[in-house]
């Protein structure tokens, strides 16, 4: 399946168009946006045996002339996406495949994106646990070249992004990616 896309009334969320795609007889049970991905539970009366599948459509927004397009591709689970960040109030309503798809192919195409899902979201959990937490300490990785020296150095970790902390040192504040950095969690004092 190709893009579609249709103009919609400024506001409008990208749910609500998701929404408005569906409208007619599929029930969605959940949906959610990760990513530019919207992933939804949804139950077609007519196919997949009436049960609970998984709808992954990537989508774009975009303001033209005062209208908003938002862009759907549709893909189910059964179509191997790339996309891999289903949250648990999504993937925790699906049917087991082999309830869901009638033939072989299907159940292990949507089997093995499950299992992807449930591995990446196993991934992210374990980065994000390994983050510096605001109040611990870090030392810069020794044998570094930083301008300034701050190869060896211990600061209180102040801040932390996705891929980068910034430490206070000797009470300058410093902003350096967590692959420069060696972890002490625990908070000081």
């Amino acid at each position: 399946m190709g893009w579609g896309s249709t103009t919609y009334p400024p506001g409008t969320t990208t749910l609500d168009a998701f929404a408005a795609e569906y409208a007619g007889g599929t029930e969605i049970l959940a949906a959610a946006v990760a990513d530019g991905v919207v992933y939804a539970a949804v139950r077609h009366p007519e196919v997949f045996n009436g049960k609970v599948v998984c709808e992954v459509s990537l989508y774009t927004r975009e303001s033209r002339n005062g209208d908003l397009w938002i862009a759907f591709k549709h893909m189910g689970e059964t179509m191997g996406p790339n996309a891999d960040a289903a949250p648990a109030k999504v993937m925790d309503l699906l049917d087991p495949v082999e309830e869901a798809y009638d033939t072989a192919i299907q159940r292990q195409t949507a089997q093995a994106w499950r299992d992807r899902v449930t591995t990446a979201r196993a991934t992210r959990a374990a980065r994000k646990a390994a983050l510096p937490s605001p109040g611990g300490t870090a030392t810069v990785q020794a044998g570094l070249d930083l301008t300034p020296d701050l190869s060896g150095r211990t600061g209180t970790v102040v801040r932390t992004t996705r891929k980068y902390a910034t430490l206070r040192i000797d009470g300058d504040l410093y902003r350096l990616p967590h692959a420069l950095l060696d972890l002490d969690t625990t908070p000081e004092g």
